[in-house]
């Protein structure tokens, strides 16, 4: 995959692969809580028996600790990336096509609320909201070309030649 209205597609969307993987990690680490709170307390007697709460309870607390490093370092990661694509959105001359990039690829919104929140303030909006749905994508399309040629231009030609992935 080069430099092209797909490749930056792929490159966008890694945004919001990260953004689903930290909400899971998220959903992980408050369903181990739930799980840390109803671990039983261990009984007191002079019988023997194993460590076996203790153990669990040990597990969970390096297991908790391990989530919350992937949250940060997913958390690091989606801040630097969506630095990235900020930048790199900068590079494109019309609002309008940062703006549809943004909100679908930042925002991760979905084509009618992006619809909406280009052209809602229109007076005809209701009466043509196919239309302007229509018009969403192509400017979306128009824009992801657009920034792959700006994104090419801005690669050194012995990447570009050896591994354009490298410039996304």
């Amino acid at each position: 995959m080069g430099i092209d209205a797909e490749g930056v597609k792929a490159w966008l969307r890694r945004y919001g692969d990260l953004d689903a993987e930290l909400d899971f990690s998220y959903t992980r680490l408050d369903e181990l809580d739930e799980t840390m709170i109803s671990v039983k307390s261990p009984t007191l007697s002079d019988m023997p028996h194993g460590a076996r709460v203790i153990d669990k309870t040990e597990r969970y607390i390096v297991r908790k600790e391990r989530i919350q490093d992937e949250i940060q370092n997913l958390t690091d990661e989606l801040i630097g990336l969506e630095a990235e694509i900020e930048e790199t959105l900068k590079k494109l001359p019309k609002s309008d096509e940062r703006n549809v990039l943004r909100l679908r690829y930042l925002d991760l919104k979905k084509w009618n609320d992006i619809s909406f929140s280009l052209f809602g303030s229109k007076a005809d909006f209701a009466d043509r909201e196919e239309s302007y749905l229509r018009r969403t994508t192509k400017l979306h399309s128009r824009a992801l070309d657009n920034l792959a040629e700006i994104m090419k231009k801005d690669c050194p030609a012995d990447i570009l030649q050896d591994d354009p992935q490298d410039c996304l």
